[in-house]
């Protein structure tokens, strides 16, 4: 499978980036789409080491694939930042609205129940 063809029709998993992944993360956080995100500034790699962890990183797979990941961030003030990026070969896909689908379904169940 190429890597952009990661199917619309299978189930997107979100799983605890580990931190062999770490390298991967930092790529995506500095992709330009991302970054300019995220406040338009590239972060260093001993910068981002140290802020990753406590973000409780995710990465966003389907089909095996890792396409993008998703971060949580506890804020002073109780409230959960959450954030997450796409890897650009598969942008412009519907994956986006699909992790915000899924966020949502989970927080709300999580929330409620």
């Amino acid at each position: 499978m190429l890597k952009n063809e990661a199917s619309p029709k299978s189930e997107m998993e979100f799983i605890p980036a580990e931190e062999k992944d770490y390298e991967q993360l930092w790529q995506w956080r500095n992709d330009v789409v991302i970054r300019n995100a995220l406040g338009g500034f590239a972060m260093s790699w001993i910068d981002f080491q140290d802020s990753i962890s406590k973000k409780n990183p995710q990465l966003i797979r389907r089909d095996g694939l890792d396409i993008g990941y998703l971060t949580f961030t506890q804020m002073e003030d109780g409230v959960v930042r959450i954030f997450f990026g796409i890897d650009s070969g598969y942008r412009r896909q519907g994956f986006g609205s699909e992790v915000i689908e899924k966020i949502t379904k989970k927080t709300i169940w999580h929330a409620t129940y």
